[in-house]
């Protein structure tokens, strides 16, 4: 069997979320294939495999944010891979493994909550419940809700995304790379005068912070560089 792991993606790189699967258990693959979406603090990126086979068993859901490097799928090897052809065991007790095959459940596909991950008689009596379970057609409202709510979802997600590899990307490079400072004395004797004066004037609750002095230096020099003056909506 062949261990298909999460792909470093990026030199900086060192997780990614399993967003979609574009193969499934029973598919063949070929060198080439998406088999599936991942994404990094850079985007969403497709993966490629470099393999010919039969994928045999999908280890991480949608969703979850893995290690590079972590078996993510197992693939069953075309004839005359330089992969050995071998069966993957299944732990499972007596009782489950009979209840799944009177139930056509297939253990493969059901993850144990028992002594090192094997497989119980509760595991299998959920799978055989949400098996059975018929599914509840869904109205046109809430087909709506359900899309509008996915777009808010995938908008914060990106939008957090965007976040985190701004941070990793400042905390490296205060780490790694080399720094100097500037600084400039300016004196601040005539705005604060003026902002005690105004002050005076005001009521307790309506009085100017000193902070305000900036906010009104950024504001006049982002008017004087119009170019540096720029807004990011989602």
């Amino acid at each position: 069997m062949i261990e298909f792991k999460m792909p470093s993606l990026g030199a900086d790189m060192e997780d990614g979320t399993l967003v979609a699967w574009r193969k499934q258990p029973g598919d063949a693959v070929s060198r080439g294939d998406i088999i599936a979406e991942v994404e990094t603090q850079k985007g969403l990126i497709e993966i490629e495999i470099f393999e010919e086979g039969t994928m045999e068993k999908l280890l991480i859901a949608e969703g979850d944010k893995v290690p590079v490097g972590t078996v993510i799928a197992i693939i069953n090897p075309a004839a005359g891979s330089a992969e050995t052809k071998k069966e993957i065991r299944v732990k499972a007790s007596p009782l489950a493994k009979r209840m799944a095959a009177g139930s056509n459940i297939d253990l493969s596909l059901i993850k144990g909550t028992g002594p090192e991950g094997a497989i119980t008689k509760d595991d299998v009596e959920k799978a055989i419940v949400k098996h059975d379970e018929p599914e509840k057609p869904e109205t046109p409202k809430k087909i709506v809700e359900k899309t509008i709510e996915a777009k808010k979802e995938k908008t914060a997600s990106f939008n957090k995304t965007i976040r985190d590899a701004i941070a990793a990307a400042m905390s490296k490079s205060n780490r790694e790379i080399p720094h100097y400072y500037l600084e400039k004395m300016i004196n601040m004797s005539n705005a604060m005068e003026w902002l005690q004066e105004t002050n005076l004037k005001r009521p307790i609750q309506k009085r100017l912070l000193p902070i305000s002095l900036l906010v009104k230096a950024v504001a006049q020099s982002l008017k004087d560089v119009p170019e540096l003056n720029a807004v990011w909506e989602n």
